[in-house]
């Protein structure tokens, strides 16, 4: 009885520290590929855009929001052509 208890601390011991070692690797790699997983999803994110008479708006608000500032700032633009008084093409134009 005397030589199991140690013996089964000592493996408990050996199990626990190569446990965490792989655990720690396996929570790195998964880490690594959620981190690729969300950057691949942010470039090829497509908004969903109505087809209604605001669609270049639609569109702006998308880039603005996805900080290309250029692109947003042609279709508020559009926008504003098209419909002069609309506050949110004005408010998000720089």
């Amino acid at each position: 009885m005397r030589f199991i208890k140690p013996s089964i601390i000592f493996v408990s011991f050996l199990l626990l520290g190569t446990g965490c070692s792989t655990l720690e690797k396996t929570y790195q790699k998964t880490r690594q590929t959620m981190a690729n997983l969300l950057n691949a999803a942010e470039d090829t994110y497509r908004p969903a855009l109505g087809l209604d008479r605001d669609i270049d708006l639609q569109f702006a608000r998308h880039q603005f929001n996805r900080r290309e500032y250029a692109v947003s700032e042609f279709y508020l633009k559009k926008t504003l052509a098209n419909q002069p008084e609309n506050r949110e093409a004005i408010q998000l134009l720089p």
